[in-house]
């Protein structure tokens, strides 16, 4: 029962704070009108907005742009860590092309990219066993409470614990290409996606040392 309801409320979080994009219409005080993604707040309570006409602050006031240096014009998911830093899936909806993963501290930005990661060795996609973690087309971006920050993309997961990366590919998660992650209030991450083309979604769990992946067989709902 418990399992049950841990994965319930984990689809449902992935249901209702999925990087959705929607069209953003422009107000005095507000961002340009541009198409967006879904906004994130930091741990100071104010916000923070990406759109195709760059990142944006909002202080409860008045919204202000991130400083220069993004080179990306992607409006895709985005998080705010524990630390306060700004990170932008650099995905340009309806995709795929991505620009990878930037992120901003405050005062400049940095972009991680296929070319900062070292390969899966095949685990990711088995269509393309040369696919990188980020593959530069980041489908979903959130921060954890230990202040890590976790990429879904097309050929993996990934975690940066603030110097390095750690992928995760299908033989651990059971998931070819991740769509979706959640943050479970234990800090367990949770994401969704398809182990193989055509195949039912499946669910994976992180308890912060080991991955269980649900699918049909382990009872999970698929209608």
């Amino acid at each position: 029962v418990l399992m049950r309801l841990l994965i319930s409320t984990a689809l449902l979080a992935l249901a209702v704070a999925p990087a959705a994009a929607q069209h953003q219409h422009g107000k005095p005080g507000s961002p340009p009108e541009a198409f967006t993604a879904t906004p994130a707040s930091a741990p100071d309570g104010t916000l923070w907005m990406v759109t195709e006409r760059g990142v944006f602050h909002f202080d409860g006031a008045a919204w202000t742009p991130a400083g220069p240096g993004r080179t990306s014009t992607a409006a895709g998911p985005i998080a705010v860590d524990r630390a306060g830093r700004v990170w932008v899936a650099d995905y340009h909806y309806p995709g795929p092309v991505g620009d990878g993963v930037s992120v901003y501290d405050g005062a400049r930005w940095r972009t991680y990219t296929a070319a900062d990661a070292a390969p899966l060795s095949g685990r990711g996609n088995p269509d393309n066993p040369a696919t990188t973690w980020v593959s530069n087309t980041p489908q979903a971006i959130v921060a954890a409470p230990d202040g890590s920050v976790w990429v879904a993309t097309e050929g993996g997961l990934a975690r940066f614990d603030g110097a390095t990366w750690v992928a995760f590919g299908q033989d651990e998660t059971g998931l070819t290409t991740p769509a979706s992650l959640a943050v479970a209030p234990d800090g367990s991450i949770w994401a969704t996606g398809y182990a193989c083309e055509g195949s039912p979604v499946r669910v994976a769990r992180f308890d912060g040392r080991s991955w269980t992946s649900f699918g049909p067989e382990e009872g999970l709902p698929t209608a």
